[in-house]
């Protein structure tokens, strides 16, 4: 309200950025597009050096070596859209010989989880006992045991059997979860994060097994969350669809830092379609101390160090941001949107006369009891849009950065498209292939 009647104290960014037909910053000059698919594409998951999977609203799931594109195979199973994906690497018996076979975890909403083995692409296991519907997928980092949490809460061990199922008094579904120190899980339930801890439970004098105890329910966001991040075992971060960011301890469970932007930053989402929640965190990612927040059309950058909001861009996109990440070999930030669009992002230095007044404009920061309600003065940055990636013809859905290899990008016309780096490409080729024959002379000098 005081920014109406005395008048707005940063630069507006009403519109959407455009980039020159020339952009030399942007490094993904040459494209490979990947079909298969015959609906949207939702789901992009790295199994290991060479492969990747997608998976989306056809039921399908397709396994494809981003080093060349080819499709690999095609597993088939689901009868519905699939809901979330994971991998686990751990053996599911421990008497194969071998060690380390690698098993894909699929959920759907035909309320089915399947087991798959891709080396041999056959189904290893359907679990469909548990009858409920799995939004999120979660393998543990030890006891090689994983979580499905949807309208219940269910643990499962490496093979498949069904250790606990816990049910949950909640109105809404758990949408994501995350695992943090010791043994301890935080689900997002509503408004609220459940916290809870891997341990064993007795259900008879004589037999004990792994179960879940309730440790606490965290309450500070307004409104539904409907993002977490792990990003060490000191703190994690959950953004709700009111536009909070929390920053919370790993260890304390207590909330470290809470961004939220105001109601009047500018940008808003040009599509009906985003105008609901305008503001909605749908998507964080971490890079070294740097937080990036998917933030309705925008994007944030936060510093977990400085703990100050370093960058901020309100209408980064024509509509709602659906991802966004750094790049591994590059300076740069892609995010992803619903317009069809992918950006390239560049930190800049802030030009401004004041950064305290452009950063006091957009951000309220509040910091928990006893907090002055001033905010400190921090080095601002800009993003600056450095290239656009454009081949899609429908919403963006997600990203997936392969380092060298170059940028996946999957979406609602059905494609993928793996972005390649046209002035390293060739020496990519020319790696792999004499790292190949390397390793056939080292293979052939053995046998002799």
């Amino acid at each position: 309200m005081l920014s109406r009647l005395l008048g707005r104290r940063y630069p507006t960014e009403n519109k959407v950025p455009q980039v020159a037909d020339e952009q030399p910053a942007n490094p993904f000059t040459e494209l490979q597009v990947l079909s298969g698919h015959t609906d949207i594409v939702r789901y992009l998951l790295p199994l290991d050096h060479y492969r990747f999977v997608s998976a989306g609203d056809d039921g399908t799931i397709i396994v494809w070596n981003f080093q060349t594109g080819e499709r690999l195979c095609v597993l088939h199973g689901h009868t519905l859209p699939i809901s979330a994906l994971a991998t686990l690497s751990c053996p599911v018996n421990l008497d194969m010989l071998d060690p380390h076979p690698l098993l894909l975890l699929s959920a759907s909403s035909d309320r089915t989880i399947h087991m798959w083995d891709v080396e041999s692409q056959s189904l290893l296991k359907a679990l469909g006992d548990h009858n409920c519907s799995v939004k999120c997928l979660l393998v543990l980092r030890r006891e090689d045991l994983w979580l499905a949490g949807g309208s219940t809460l269910l643990l499962w061990n490496r093979g498949g059997d069904l250790l606990y199922k816990m049910m949950g008094n909640f109105e809404e579904d758990i949408c994501s979860m995350i695992e943090i120190a010791d043994s301890r899980v935080v689900a997002a339930v509503g408004k609220d994060l459940a916290v809870y801890r891997l341990a064993f439970c007795s259900f008879s004098e004589s037999a004990a097994q792994w179960g879940l105890r309730e440790l606490a329910m965290l309450k500070s966001h307004s409104d539904d969350v409907h993002s977490l991040l792990h990003v060490s075992d000191g703190c994690f971060v959950s953004g709700s669809l009111s536009g909070e960011m929390v920053v919370w301890s790993g260890v304390s469970l207590v909330a470290l830092q809470k961004i939220k932007v105001d109601e009047d930053t500018p940008g808003k989402c040009l599509e009906h379609n985003s105008q609901l929640y305008p503001s909605g965190i749908y998507y964080l990612s971490s890079s070294r101390q740097l937080l990036f927040a998917a933030v309705g059309c925008g994007v944030c950058v936060y510093d977990l160090v400085t703990q100050r909001v370093v960058a901020w861009r309100g209408a980064a996109h024509g509509s709602r941001v659906t991802a966004i990440t750094g790049l591994r070999d590059s300076d740069l930030l892609v995010s992803s949107s619903e317009d069809g669009t992918a950006h390239l992002w560049k930190l800049q230095p802030y030009t401004a006369q004041s950064a305290f007044l452009s950063y006091a404009g957009v951000f309220n920061l509040l910091r928990g009891p006893g907090f002055s309600g001033q905010i400190p003065v921090t080095n601002r940055w800009n993003l600056e849009l450095e290239g656009d990636l454009v081949g899609h013809s429908g919403a963006v859905e997600a990203l997936l950065d392969l380092g060298s290899w170059g940028l996946v990008t999957c979406s609602a016309d059905h494609l993928l498209i793996i972005w390649r780096n046209g002035d390293t490409w060739p020496d990519v080729i020319h790696s792999r292939e004499d790292h190949q024959e390397a390793k056939f002379m080292s293979t052939k000098k053995e046998k002799v």
